[in-house]
């Protein structure tokens, strides 16, 4: 297992395993080099160095802190990360969270395809049932007596109130490539708006909500996920593509120069 540089700044982090005491996913960070210590505590240190940073931004200063989700499978651990570890973020930085999501599928309201009833129950509903957080931290993408144009533009004035920019994010990558609802070879061109709607997705359903690059980009702590047997093929490309390469067929390739770009793995 490995944490190591990827190009100059993105961590990459390998995920061994997701078994704890309560039944939540952990991480085992080690060293590069190092034999691996399973009498070791696992903790999830990606999401421990998130809370850290979370407090002391909180502490620096006054707007709510973003945080976005992406949906389907590779989330999982990560939500349950954020359980396991949830008491070492102070319950007043917790209250200044806001949870959002990347992209959002366009499906019926009580569909467990839909990225935010997902969220509401792996992540909302445990943390309510503790009393941290409130409903009104965890917010829809898609709302179903608007248009889905409308949708994104409440969604970019909602941001706004978070200094307009994602502080975290956790992105799934696609056996295709794909990050949030930005498909290979698609027109992926937001028009300089935050967020922006897919009619013709090449993926179930067609319809979509999703974050544009250039906001993933400037997110502050951006986290890419490559969880299963069938992310191999991409990982290595992604891991082995040049920094400055841009390729339209791989839209997870142009977050590689983030800023602070940490890659979470379980490929060997």
């Amino acid at each position: 297992m490995r944490i190591h540089n990827l190009e100059k700044n993105a961590i990459v982090v390998d995920l061994q395993k997701h078994v704890t005491a309560r039944a939540l996913a952990t991480f085992q960070f080690l060293s590069p080099g190092l034999p691996m210590n399973k009498d070791k505590a696992r903790t999830s240190k990606a999401v421990i160095e998130l809370f850290d940073e979370i407090s002391a931004d909180i502490f620096e200063g006054s707007l709510p802190l973003a945080v976005g989700f992406c949906g389907g499978r590779s989330i999982q651990p990560v939500f349950s990360a954020f359980l396991e570890n949830i008491e070492r973020l102070p319950n007043d930085s917790l209250a200044k969270l806001r949870f959002f999501l990347v992209d959002e599928r366009v499906c019926p309201r009580d569909s467990d395809q839909l990225n935010f009833n997902l969220i509401m129950k792996n992540l909302y509903q445990p943390l309510a049932a503790l009393e941290l957080v409130d409903e009104g931290q965890f917010l829809p993408f898609l709302k179903f007596d608007r248009s889905l144009e409308q949708c994104c533009e409440e969604y970019s004035k909602t941001l706004d109130e978070c200094g307009g920019f994602f502080h975290s994010v956790f992105c799934g990558v696609g056996e295709d490539g794909h990050v949030a609802s930005l498909f290979p070879d698609m027109e992926n061109d937001s028009g300089g708006e935050n967020f922006f709607p897919i009619y013709n997705s090449p993926k179930p359903p067609l319809e979509r909500l999703t974050s544009s690059l250039a906001l993933l980009q400037k997110t502050k702590h951006p986290f890419l996920l490559f969880f299963g047997e069938g992310k191999r093929e991409v990982y290595n490309k992604f891991v082995n593509s040049g920094s400055g390469d841009s390729d339209s067929s791989f839209p997870a390739l142009e977050l590689k120069n983030a800023p602070g770009l940490r890659i979470i793995h379980d490929q060997h």
